[in-house]
């Protein structure tokens, strides 16, 4: 029996975007599961918490401490779920599960698991909380991780 990786895409009102997406995750050369997870949560949530820090959106990376007010009011987040809700207008609001160095985390283990013989080839850094990965076909023995220090940096990042 071969494992089967699980890919679960979060979506409300995506349209060509969410097409795209499972067109990639289908190029995949490994058996394949896709959950599509149809829901509006997160454009709350997304409204409710945001945060600004001196002006700037609170992950800006201006060195400048925690966020010191609200963007959105609670009515006003409340306002953006219901259009997001009786609209098939797309809202992007950034719903993100990993920091960099969780995702270096990750590619190991699914090696190790045999779940997967991927490898990062590039890193990209961008600007605030967002980050870019190239993977491709992992050719050799698994790179050796030190979980402990790899840990150590996730919890910064998490600050």
């Amino acid at each position: 029996m071969s494992a089967v990786i699980s890919t679960i895409i979060v979506n409300y009102n995506a349209g060509e975007l969410l097409r795209s997406c499972i067109d990639s995750v289908l190029n995949c050369p490994l058996e394949i599961e896709i959950i599509v997870v149809d829901n509006a949560r997160q454009i709350f949530d997304h409204f409710i918490n945001a945060l600004k820090r001196n002006g700037n959106i609170a992950w800006a990376d201006d060195g400048m401490g925690v966020a010191d007010v609200l963007v959105h009011t609670f009515a006003e987040a409340q306002e953006h779920w219901a259009r997001s809700v009786s609209s098939a207008d797309y809202i992007d609001v950034h719903c993100w599960r990993f920091t960099p160095t969780s995702f270096r985390i990750l590619i190991p283990d699914l090696q190790s698991l045999g779940l997967a013989n991927l490898e990062i080839k590039a890193e990209l850094n961008t600007t605030g909380c967002e980050f870019y990965v190239s993977l491709g076909k992992k050719v050799g023995s698994p790179a050796k991780l030190d979980r402990l220090a790899a840990l150590q940096a996730k919890k910064l990042e998490d600050v």
